[in-house]
């Protein structure tokens, strides 16, 4: 790329000063793609963290509360017992765990034709090389949805959680099940009541 471009410099199709502009524009552009891939990075090792944190979260409610979270087990696992929340179908309107407000599936639904604005002004802006950046994108939702997050729920239970909590109480149920005997012997216990309901036993 050098020769071509010191060839053009000698021919005089491109002056010293139009070479140093675009030399460093491909500079910054690489400066931006790297402070990206580091911020991704960062997050990722920052996402690693919260969940650890969340399994400790786990972890220490089922020392203090283990027939609640037992209970909560029988209700939620397997998650086709999940079904989404809404605020007619239960007084509850936290997460069971963060205590995070909730919003609903439909209230989702009729606030769509926003949220489809950010996403095409996210495209646009990406297309045109100055894409928009994470905070960004979060405030702009943040403003259109609130600090709420999804909420689902069971008929099984009168608890709720929000979405990201109960991906992470899945997530720690099976991983539990190699740590908490009680954990292990419910696991069990929903797979062989799964197994006489298939099979009429």
């Amino acid at each position: 790329m050098k020769l071509f471009e010191e060839a053009f410099l000698k021919a005089g199709l491109v002056s010293s000063d139009q070479l140093q502009a675009k030399q460093n524009q491909e500079k910054a552009e690489l400066e931006r793609q790297q402070a990206i891939q580091k911020k991704e990075q960062e997050e990722q090792k920052e996402n690693f963290r919260k969940q650890e944190n969340q399994y400790n979260c786990f972890d220490a409610l089922f020392s203090s509360k283990q027939k609640f979270v037992l209970h909560l087990i029988h209700a939620f696992i397997p998650t086709v017992k999940v079904i989404p929340w809404e605020p007619n179908q239960s007084k509850d309107c936290k997460c069971c765990i963060c205590s995070t407000p909730l919003i609903s599936q439909l209230e989702i639904l009729e606030k769509s034709g926003d949220a489809s604005q950010v996403m095409v002004e996210d495209i646009c802006r990406s297309v045109g090389n100055n894409p928009m950046m994470p905070e960004e994108r979060t405030e702009k939702y943040k403003k259109i949805f609130g600090d709420r997050k999804l909420g689902v729920m069971s008929n099984e239970s009168t608890a709720v959680f929000c979405k990201p909590c109960i991906q992470t109480f899945v997530e720690w149920v099976f991983v539990s099940a190699f740590r908490h005997h009680a954990v292990r012997n419910t696991i069990q216990h929903l797979q062989q009541s799964t197994i006489n309901k298939r099979y009429g036993n």
